[in-house]
């Protein structure tokens, strides 16, 4: 009798791209991916897609080409901007709330003053990430290396997003961009 792996439909394939991408398509229930991780408070969608992609042992754009199959992910803001297909593929399958969901970009923040702008596309309080074609071309995202520290399973946080957060609010440390 063959054995099969659990985390696939059929028997054990070779190849190290077919068993994650049956891992994506269909899962232990046939929905949900059989790694459930919850995005942290505060934490970027960016954040939650590479922890995600680190758990199954990807890098993170072949982890995005295997679920959304496309390759323009990472050529986009991701937090600042809504993405359907994303959001209801993280739903689906990691039995995530919509609210929580959305919580992992800036959408959490509408009331935020500047939101009449940045729906024009223009976000003069987020730290925008300089794309030019697929390379980023400046620094976009702020961190505090003693939160990374501390962090059971490190991630970044939206407030590290907006240009006007310098600070660490916990550790009182500058942020760092480099």
């Amino acid at each position: 009798m063959r054995r099969f792996s659990p985390l696939s439909i059929g028997p054990r394939r070779r190849s190290a791209v077919a068993v994650p991408n049956a891992w994506f398509d269909s899962g232990l229930s046939g929905r949900r991916w059989p790694l459930h991780l919850k995005p942290y408070d505060d934490e970027l969608l960016s954040s939650w897609v590479v922890r995600l992609s680190r758990a199954y042992g990807m890098e993170a754009g072949r982890f995005c080409v295997s679920v959304w199959r496309h390759s323009t992910f990472w050529s986009r803001d991701i937090d600042k901007g809504i993405y359907p297909e994303v959001l209801e593929g993280l739903i689906d399958r990691t039995a995530t709330p919509l609210p929580r969901v959305l919580n992992t970009t800036f959408w959490g923040y509408r009331s935020f003053p500047a939101w009449d702008l940045y729906d024009n596309g223009v976000s003069p309080w987020l730290l925008s990430i300089g794309l030019r074609g697929r390379r980023r071309h400046r620094p976009w995202l702020q961190y505090c290396p003693s939160c990374l520290y501390d962090d059971d399973d490190p991630y970044f946080r939206r407030q590290w997003r907006l240009m006007f957060v310098t600070v660490c609010p916990r550790h009182r440390c500058q942020l760092l961009d480099r």
